[in-house]
């Protein structure tokens, strides 16, 4: 992950494992990516303060381009599309960054509040399958999803996914996905999931992996129904199945729309309740599984550009400006991945400024309820300046990459850097938070000898 966008070439870790009777860390919206980009991020700014060059133009200058793709990382992970360059030049337009550079004050310091811009380019690790699973030595973990479809005597689709939702969305996207691949009306399907007795055998959801692993399957499942369908209705219209087409839940004679099948009709025939028989050879009912077993990885990216003021004298932080080009596929439903960024980075902003499990000396904790641990509330939260730039995959069924944490992978390094450029002048070096209050005021005094 830490690698991001960048054509690093030499890359050398050193693992430290600590001891410790507080709460252990556990799976949490980025799962590790907020910190990996918080670092290389970082990194990218203080090289560019070091050699007087615009943080922009130091990642512009390391990133693979478009033209390199696809491409394979310094640890073996494969981006096969991707618009690194391309974001980052689009996000900058849009947020004015050359022109708040041009007219940046000296000292940053402007009506009692040092102001400052960062921000985040970023690889999100998504649709992982049984490979990369593997990989990180988890056994036990499938990796495949699946997908079952059936289309009902009513001409109605019913598709069964093997994930469970919890807020992202799934019944329009999922219903979105199976209709466009079987040809039905939206209106005409129905998605059933998170219920283990009747749904098929998978992975589930998490890591930003639904569109991808359970879109697949989708997919798959939907295109041996709409063949099969294609084949009954060829044979009640006496023509080839090559030339039958299907949409919006009929099916007709290519070039002969006067030619045509409800999926009513069709449906009728493969459950034996007309008179019509079936082709020779074809099995009775419509209802088809197929499995999705996705690549290592596959790779969205974004860049994330926050405003920020931050007080001289409590500290407290402003976002004054917010925005995000984001990259994540083949796009389903726009809104819902508008709001997948959105609350991504209302998170970000909590995880980036307020959000802390704190201890006292005898290891008690002492935000333990909503009355001592702060969540940001609809004041901190800024308006969003969302745009997108879509680069199917190559290598993932359906084109689709990850979506669900792209927004808190993004939001935390571009808050952070942004603060960090505010009290750049200060000499003050972000590298921890969350960045409260009290410690960046005591930063703030520290660097004036106070």
């Amino acid at each position: 992950m830490i690698v991001g966008p960048y054509r690093i070439q030499q890359y050398e870790y050193t693992a430290t494992a600590v001891a410790t009777n507080t709460a252990p860390v556990l799976a949490y919206r980025g799962v590790a990516q907020p910190n990996c980009f918080m670092a290389i991020e970082g990194i990218m700014d203080r090289i560019a303060r070091t050699i007087d060059v615009d943080p922009a133009e130091v990642r512009l200058r390391n990133m693979v381009p478009t033209a390199d793709l696809p491409w394979t990382n310094v640890v073996g992970v494969r981006y096969d599309t991707g618009s690194f360059v391309e974001s980052l030049q689009k996000a900058m337009e849009m947020a004015g960054y050359d022109e708040f550079r041009a007219s940046q004050a000296n000292g940053r310091l402007v009506d009692g509040k040092y102001r400052g811009i960062g921000i985040c380019t970023f690889t999100e690790v998504s649709g992982t399958g049984a490979p990369g699973w593997r990989a990180r030595g988890l056994t036990r973990l499938p990796g495949f999803d699946s997908g079952l479809v059936k289309v009902e005597p009513t001409g109605k689709v019913t598709a069964f996914v093997s994930h469970a939702h919890s807020g992202q969305g799934h019944f329009t996207t999922f219903a979105q996905v199976v209709a466009d691949a079987v040809g039905a009306r939206l209106e005409d399907v129905t998605i059933v999931e998170g219920d283990t007795a009747a749904g098929p055998y998978g992975t589930n959801t998490f890591a930003s992996r639904s569109a991808v692993t359970g879109g697949g399957a989708l997919i798959r499942a939907s295109e041996k129904a709409r063949l099969k369908m294609s084949r009954i209705a060829a044979s009640m219209l006496e023509a080839s199945p090559a030339d039958i087409v299907v949409q919006d839940s009929q099916m007709h004679v290519k070039g002969v729309p006067s030619q045509s099948l409800s999926f009513r009709d069709v449906a009728e025939t493969a459950y034996a309740m007309n008179t019509t028989d079936l082709p020779d050879g074809e099995s009775f009912g419509i209802e088809e599984t197929d499995y999705y077993d996705p690549p290592l990885v596959t790779m969205a990216n974004a860049t994330h550009i926050a405003q920020v003021a931050v007080d001289a004298a409590d500290g407290t932080v402003e976002i004054e400006r917010y925005t995000v080009v984001h990259d994540c596929g083949r796009i389903i439903n726009p809104m819902i991945v508008d709001g997948q960024v959105m609350g991504g980075v209302a998170q970000g902003i909590g995880e980036a400024l307020m959000e802390e499990l704190v201890y006292d000396v005898d290891g008690q904790v002492k935000t333990a309820t909503l009355a001592d641990y702060l969540l940001p509330g609809s004041v901190d939260v800024p308006i969003f300046n969302i745009a997108h730039i879509e680069s199917p995959s190559i290598d993932a069924v359906g084109g689709f990459k990850g979506v669900g944490e792209g927004g808190v992978i993004g939001a935390v390094p571009a808050i952070l850097n942004a603060v960090g450029d505010a009290l750049a002048d200060l000499g003050v070096n972000i590298n921890s938070k969350p960045l409260r209050p009290a410690l960046l005021s005591r930063l703030i005094r520290e660097s004036q000898g106070r």
